[in-house]
């Protein structure tokens, strides 16, 4: 995961972080990993406890969000196996995301638009989550 400091308001005084919390499966390895998957699920529910946590922690002085990106078709995707490719296209959208994908949900953080949002986790995943119950 990455912490980011998406941006401020000087007038208000109030600032945007987001927590990037990285590729979730298409289990959701937070809230339901596999068994090859326990260290990397519980870093990853870590990461959306300090979300929350933090975001009652430091407001009203500072918003703080999780951005949770589903599979994206990034450098690492090509390491990937076949298969792995091929269970892409059963996600309901029918595809791994692009990494300008993400890009909305980092602006809506960082934006007044999200300026009653803190402790939020956001799912950018093409819908693997609905794919799997």
């Amino acid at each position: 995961g990455r912490l980011v400091v998406l941006g401020s308001s000087r007038k208000r005084g109030i600032h945007s972080l987001a927590l990037i919390c990285g590729f979730i499966s298409f289990f959701d390895a937070a809230a339901q990993p596999s068994p090859h998957e326990v260290p990397y699920g519980a870093a990853k529910a870590g990461l959306h406890s300090l979300t929350k946590s933090f975001s009652r922690a430091y407001a009203p002085h500072v918003r703080v969000n999780c951005i949770m990106p589903g599979p994206f078709l990034t450098d690492i995707s090509d390491a990937w196996s076949d298969a792995t490719h091929e269970s892409l296209k059963h996600l309901p959208l029918g595809r791994g995301g692009q990494p300008d994908e993400v890009v909305g949900a980092a602006l809506y953080f960082a934006s007044e638009a999200s300026s009653y949002t803190t402790g939020a986790v956001l799912k950018i995943d093409g819908g693997s989550i609905a794919s799997t119950s």
